[in-house]
């Protein structure tokens, strides 16, 4: 168990879905020396060769596209976590490690950016998932604030259904905290958009309902971004 309340994954994670923790505030980027970011983290995330699953921090200047602020990794990072990983055993507070990143690697000085926190599973066998906590940004920077995980981190939640979709029709359901627009952006394998629609939402339970019965076989991503949150998940096409 943990000592108090922390960001996670679901817990066991489940394959074939990506889930996405973005921070509420934007960052102004401060000088190299100045734009270290550290955080606490368990990842007992599926590791091994036949796995593609991972976590990776990563940074936005558009809130669109996406670069990684240090390189993705899963359970093979630390001995013990790739342990309970073999076992199938849920991550304690004793097993968080600290990672570092430098905003300044990916982006420059004054750049205004997002920042999110992403888990990508794929086929494979369900494991317990991502622990965060503890998280500073620029917290040397005197005109920057420490950021706490719990206080600054919000999720929407989303269920595709039936996954593989069927007939091309995409349905499913998200949780919104707040009434206003939501931005629906669903893009194939290669990256290319192939849906995009904005969306009034209701605070509570929403439903999705989308015809994409004219695209090829494949696997594709589903996006559900607002203005302090985003969602993605992956679904199959299968014919």
């Amino acid at each position: 168990g943990f000592n108090d309340g922390i960001l996670s994954s679901p817990n066991p994670y489940e394959s074939f879905t990506e889930v996405t923790a973005q921070l509420k505030t934007t960052i102004r980027v401060a000088s190299a020396d100045q734009s270290s970011a550290v955080f606490d983290n368990v990842a007992i995330v599926e590791s091994g060769n036949n796995s593609g699953d991972f976590v990776v921090v990563e940074g936005s200047s558009d809130g669109l596209n996406w670069e990684p602020l240090l390189d993705s990794y899963n359970a093979s990072e630390n001995s013990e976590w790739q342990t309970k990983e073999t076992n199938n055993i849920a991550g304690t507070q004793s097993d968080f490690q600290e990672s570092t990143f430098r905003l300044t690697s990916t982006f420059e000085t004054d750049d205004l950016i997002f920042i999110r926190f992403r888990l990508f599973s794929d086929f494979s066998t369900e494991v317990w998932g991502w622990g965060i906590d503890n998280l500073e940004i620029q917290s040397d920077n005197a005109n920057s604030t420490v950021t706490s995980v719990q206080n600054d981190v919000n999720k929407l939640g989303l269920s595709i259904f039936p996954n593989p979709v069927v007939n091309g029709r995409v349905a499913g359901t998200f949780k919104s905290e707040v009434s206003g627009q939501v931005l629906v952006r669903i893009s194939d394998a290669q990256g290319k958009i192939v849906y995009r629609q904005e969306l009034e939402v209701s605070t509570g339970t929403n439903s999705l309902d989308l015809n994409l019965a004219s695209q090829k076989r494949g696997i594709y991503v589903i996006e559900l971004i607002s203005a302090d949150k985003t969602f993605a998940q992956r679904f199959l096409i299968p014919n």
